[in-house]
């Protein structure tokens, strides 16, 4: 991404894509070109496999337990009716779904490690996003909140 675009990020085209009902799988991958220290080695997936195996990590990157990240840690779930966030210290969490306008839509502070989203009457899905203070991001699959 930058210095050269941001074009690699692409949340707003998955995000228009889950308000229609398509919901992909989410995953960060290098495409170093240059190999320049900012350009290699910064996105990955952490997959939340039952054990180190082949095909413990395939199943579960089948099943979709699996979450992009260049650094920060984090559990997203749905929990009593909230979109829960258990994190790695981060100054942003941010939840995007499919409702434009409304209240609560971020947590921003210092060393945050929790935060909490209740979906309203119109969310069909919520997808979260992490910043810690060096700037590295962590992206969630879609918690779908109602079908």
């Amino acid at each position: 991404d930058m210095p050269r675009n941001c074009r690699p990020y692409s949340g707003l085209i998955t995000d228009m894509l889950a308000s229609s009902g398509v919901y992909l799988p989410l995953g960060a991958a290098d495409d170093s070109h240059l190999y320049a220290v900012w350009d290699r080695c910064r996105s990955y997936i952490w997959v939340q496999a039952e054990a180190c195996t082949r095909e413990a990590i395939l199943t579960a990157i089948r099943e979709g337990k699996f979450y992009a990240t260049q650094g920060p840690k984090l559990d997203v779930r749905l929990e009593d009716g909230k979109v829960v966030v258990d994190c790695d210290p981060v100054e942003e969490i941010v939840y995007h779904t499919d409702s434009v306008w409304t209240g609560h839509r971020s947590d921003v502070g210092e060393n945050l490690t929790h935060g909490e989203y209740v979906p309203t009457a119109i969310d069909t899905f919520v997808r979260v996003e992490v910043k810690d203070k060096a700037g590295k991001y962590g992206w969630s699959q879609y918690v779908q909140v109602k079908k």
